[in-house]
Formats: structure tokens, C-alpha cells, sequence
């Protein structure tokens, strides 16, 4: 049976509402399965798409549905990933589904990716969302290569601009600023939101991570078993479990060094309801903290509504395309920055990432202004120029009127 080649006839029937892919198996038995042509369209594009069936069979391929593919996938592979790998699959997965339609994984060609792509720009995604998105269906299409599912992976190419910085560093000056507003934002529980702020600035943590921080057990924990303090990641967002990685020196000044109570968590931060703070609130309460501080790091393609505390102490809501700092940008983004100083490799290893050029790319990869600034600094025989317009990250005054 080495040299079986099946013959893969078309047929239809009265109860289906697709042509049906009829052939003699290994084992001269016959088998049928229904394609993805409907019986209204023409005899010959069943013929082709017959043709690329009898292809996969002699191949060895098991021709699947993208949904049969995708259940595989999700069974298979991502059930031994991290929940947040998993739910990013399944966001890519129903864009998949919503735009390109596909119902052979066979038929995700090159001219498919295109389409797909295309749907998300319509979407107003940025270049950094569709690069994601299209990271997780080529690891999806990888995968199925190696399954057999596919001939071939088709060429997914990366939009320009999906690997620079997403927002700009912010300063300690901008950090003590947000820090200054949360009795604004947040009167009840003021203590524990100032102490988390203190420690996503000082511990270069996500800020998942930072709220399950645990003195004895959970997902992250303190170890002081080393000869220096650090961090065990029993579980986190990669695939590295049981990961130590070192405190600095600032964060164990701060909060471990004279700790009186080391039980339970480090950061215990409470919600209205008086329970540990979920990370969508912990990120939606520093966001706001951002928009109070007016900290802007950036812009978005289309104008957002916000909320601003005026001075009367009423929530107004704003309209505006600037971007403020967020948990991420006050966290990760700003200790990576004050780090740079290490080397590329002992830098990836304190952001646990497997290459310097990831942080690189997300992190570290715009310092022009940092490198100019050192350039003038060291010439003092030269007058610096004066500033055309002042910078300011404050709201626009439109914005700040209302506010008030």
C-alpha cells in the first residue's frame, strides 16, 4: 500500500447541503466526507477543491475544519499554556472566525492572512494589536504544519511599526505627581494604593503579579532562601515556572527589610467591597490615577471618554485622543528604562525575557532623547537652544475647563 494514491470523486446528495468528496481508503473501503462547497455553486469549483483533498490524502494529511483545528489546538497545546496565553488564542481565534471566515484550515493561504489583517486595520486596531494577533494564528498554523493538517505555513508578515515602544517613559517627577493624586481618586484605602504604586516602580513587576505577591505561598512569593532577596514565580504569564528572579535593593529597603507582618500579601490592597483587589479594578484605579496626574504618554487613533475628578471632588467625563499612564507604563516600562545601564543580556534576565531584543523592541528601543541629552550634557561650550513650545502633559485647556 506504499504507492496507494486514492481517487477522490464528487457527488451530491439530496439531504446535504454541500458537495460530497467520495474515495476508496488504506484499506479499499470506501469513505465519504462532506466538503466546504455548497451544492449551488459550480461543478467545477468542487472539482478543485476535490483535486487539493486527494493532494492532502496521498500526503497524509488529515484534512480538518478550522473549527476541528482550532478544538485540537486548544486541547493540545494550549491547555498546557498560562490562562492569559490561552484567552489571547481565543481572542485571536474569534477575530479569525468574525473576518476571514475560513472553513477548511487547509484554506488559510497567504491572500487569507491579507484579509484577515485588513478586517483588523477596518477595526481601528493598532500595529502592535495585529502583530499579536498575528503571532498567535501563526503559532496556531505552525502548529497544524506539524500535525499535517497543512502543507504549508502560509507568509504572515508583520505590519511596520508593530514592534516599537507602545507609550513613552514616564520621570520620577511625573511618578510623584500620579502618587500625589491618589487621595484625590482614592480617599478610602489611600495607604495600600500609594504602597502599590511604590512597588510597581520598584520592583519592575506586572501588575497582576504585584497584587498576588504572597510572603509564603501563591503564584508569586517572596524568597529570602538565597544569599540576596528576590522573587519565585510558581506561576506567571510565560511558561517559566519556578523562576527566581533578584530584588533590588530599593524595593527590599522599602518594604522587606523592616516588614512587621509577614503573612499573607505583601501589597494588600482593598477593594469597596474590603477584599483584595482584582486586576481589572487595580488596572482601571491606576489608569485613573494617570488621567488626574494629566501624566500623557501618548496617543490613541481615535478620541476616548475619560473621567477626571474636578475641584469641586465630582467625576466629569472628557473626551480626548491623549493616552495616559497606565500600570504598565508607571511599572515595567519606567524600571526598565532606569536599568538600561545593565547589559542587554542581564537586563532580559531581570524582565524575564528569553532575548534582549524583546526588550529592546517593547522596552528600551527609543532613547534618542536619552542619548541626546547625555551629548549636550557633556559639551558645555555650547549655548543649548531654546525650546520652540514648551511640552506639557497637562490636559488641554478645553479639557481642564471642563473639568472644573
Amino acid at each position: 500500500m506504499q504507492n496507494w494514491r486514492p481517487t477522490v470523486r464528487i457527488l451530491k446528495r439530496k439531504t446535504k447541503a454541500f458537495w460530497v468528496f467520495r474515495w476508496k481508503n488504506r484499506a479499499s473501503r470506501y469513505q465519504e466526507r462532506l466538503s466546504d462547497v455548497p451544492v449551488n455553486q459550480p461543478r467545477e469549483k468542487a472539482l478543485r477543491a476535490a483535486v487539493l483533498f486527494e493532494l492532502a490524502l496521498t500526503a497524509g494529511r488529515v484534512m480538518l475544519t478550522w473549527q476541528e483545528a482550532a478544538d485540537r489546538y486548544e486541547d493540545q497545546r494550549m491547555s498546557e499554556r498560562a490562562s492569559g496565553t490561552a484567552e489571547n488564542w481565543r481572542s485571536t481565534r474569534r477575530l479569525v472566525e468574525q473576518i476571514a471566515k475560513p472553513a477548511m484550515v487547509e484554506d488559510f493561504s497567504t491572500e487569507l492572512v491579507d484579509v484577515f489583517r485588513s478586517g483588523l486595520r477596518r477595526r481601528k486596531q493598532s500595529a502592535a494589536t495585529i502583530a499579536g494577533h498575528l503571532r498567535y494564528l501563526r503559532s496556531f498554523l505552525r502548529w497544524c504544519k506539524t500535525k499535517g493538517y497543512i502543507a504549508e505555513v502560509p507568509t504572515i508578515e508583520m505590519p511596520s511599526g508593530s514592534t516599537r515602544k507602545r507609550s513613552r517613559n514616564i520621570t520620577l517627577e511625573e511618578f510623584e505627581r500620579i502618587v500625589a493624586v491618589v487621595p484625590i481618586v482614592r480617599p478610602r484605602y489611600q495607604e495600600g494604593w500609594i504602597a502599590l504604586l511604590h512597588g510597581l516602580w520598584e520592583s519592575g513587576l506586572r501588575i497582576e503579579e504585584l497584587i498576588s505577591l504572597h510572603w509564603t505561598e501563591g503564584d508569586v512569593v517572596i524568597d529570602l532562601t538565597q544569599r540576596l532577596p528576590g522573587f519565585r514565580f510558581n506561576k506567571q504569564k510565560n511558561k517559566k515556572e519556578g523562576q527566581w528572579i533578584p530584588m533590588t535593593p530599593q524595593f527590599f529597603e522599602r518594604f522587606i527589610q523592616n516588614a512587621r507582618n509577614r503573612t499573607g500579601f505583601v501589597f494588600p490592597v482593598w477593594s469597596l467591597k474590603g477584599e483584595q483587589v482584582n486586576v481589572k479594578t487595580a488596572t482601571r484605579v491606576i489608569g485613573e490615577f494617570g488621567v488626574q496626574a494629566g501624566v500623557v504618554t501618548g496617543k490613541h487613533s481615535k478620541p476616548r471618554t475619560i473621567t477626571r475628578v474636578n475641584k469641586g471632588g465630582k467625576r466629569v467625563k472628557l473626551t480626548t485622543a491623549d493616552k495616559f499612564a497606565t500600570s504598565h507604563d508607571i511599572g515595567r516600562r519606567a524600571f526598565s528604562t532606569r536599568h538600561a545601564h545593565l547589559g542587554q543580556w542581564q537586563l532580559a534576565a531581570l524582565m524575564r525575557h528569553e532575548s534582549p531584543r524583546t526588550t529592546q523592541q517593547f522596552y528600551v528601543g527609543d532613547q534618542a532623547l536619552a542619548v541626546a541629552a547625555q551629548l549636550w550634557a557633556s559639551d558645555k561650550s555650547v549655548t543649548k537652544p531654546e525650546k520652540q513650545g514648551e511640552e506639557s502633559d497637562e490636559l488641554p485647556k478645553n479639557n481642564a475647563a471642563a473639568s472644573d
